[in-house]
């Protein structure tokens, strides 16, 4: 049963000029809870069309890919061009939700332009999820490219499970190395190594 004074709560708060509450409140919805995924979803929806802060609208269409609707996907596949790295990625995990295949073709058609951020860590998941060889030669290298970051390490089982599926030595090698020099790259107070 909704309550209506905490859904208009909830309306007060994504609506809020403050950015940072804006966040904190998608940040802070329970997904799992049926009644508040029914409620929020007009109000996620809203603010991923039209939010002009690039890390809530990236939260918003985050959340909007949870619902798994093909009415969205529209808005997915405009958002997977916008200038901001964090909304890009977020639209093109969103549309991976729907259609792996649609994404894939996606990051096929942005490959060429500069991928960096969420953008480069989402089409590196969706290149090593297609098994694809064809794509190798390009992950390994923008994974050797990559920042020490959270989005390296958790791409880095990605890459080693990509690695056994190759039967290519020299490519197994340069997928090694890569994974060797991020090893080495860790500072030895985080005792990786």
């Amino acid at each position: 049963q909704e309550d209506p004074k905490a859904f208009e709560l909830l309306k007060k708060a994504l609506s809020d000029p403050y950015q940072g509450l804006r966040q904190l409140t998608l940040d802070g919805l329970d997904m799992k809870e049926e009644s508040i995924r029914k409620a929020a979803e007009p109000l996620i929806h809203q603010i991923a069309q039209n939010e002009k802060d690039p890390l809530v609208t990236a939260s918003a269409i985050s959340l909007l890919g949870s619902y798994r609707k093909n009415e969205y996907r529209p808005l997915f596949e405009q958002k997977i061009n916008d200038s901001s790295y964090s909304v890009s990625g977020a639209a093109l995990e969103a549309l991976q939700l729907l259609d792996p295949e649609a994404a894939s073709r996606a990051v096929q058609k942005i490959k060429g332009q500069p991928l960096k951020g969420r953008l480069l860590s989402s089409s590196l998941a969706i290149m090593m999820g297609s098994g694809e060889e064809s794509f190798f030669d390009e992950i390994v290298g923008a994974y050797g490219k990559m920042p020490l970051s959270q989005e390296k390490f958790d791409l880095t089982l990605k890459l080693c499970d990509l690695i056994s599926k190759t039967n290519d030595l020299g490519k197994v090698k340069n997928g090694i190395d890569k994974i060797t020099a991020f090893r080495e790259g860790i500072p030895e107070q985080f005792g990786i190594r």
